[in-house]
This record gives structure tokens, sequence and C-alpha cells, in this order.
């Protein structure tokens, strides 16, 4: 798509645990070249975001990463 800013991840406490298992999720990040930004968010939190009535939650909260790295550049 032309982006290359850096890549953001939602990831809940579980998915945290897997990757610091789990030594292809580094090589992942390395062959996308670009930095990537998690926002850890406990996994009761990380479900309700899959729930199709709070998935505008989601939304809401990538987007306030975007506006708040547009105010930082």
């Amino acid at each position: 798509f032309g982006y290359s800013g850096p890549v953001h991840m939602v990831r809940s406490s579980e998915n945290t645990t897997i990757e610091a298992n789990s030594h292809w999720y580094a090589k992942m990040a390395e062959a996308n070249g670009r930095p990537i930004n998690y926002a850890d968010i406990h996994s009761t939190h990380a479900r309700l975001l899959f729930d199709p009535e709070a998935s505008h939650l989601a939304v809401a909260f990538l987007d306030g990463i975007a506006a708040a790295e547009k105010e930082l550049a």
C-alpha cells in the first residue's frame, strides 16, 4: 500500500508470553524492515476487541495511536 511507517500491533498478555518463547516473531519483525509498536493489553480486553459489539473500540484505539504519532512527528 506504499505505507512505510511502523506496524501497530495490539497483543494480549498471552501472546506476549508466546512471542517471548518463539524465535520466529523476531525473524518476522526483521523481515518486515519496519519497527513494530506493540500495545500490550490484558487477555480479557483482547477478547472483547473481537466481540462484534466492541470491535469499534479497537478501531478507536488504533486511530488514537496514529493521531499521537502525527503529533509527535
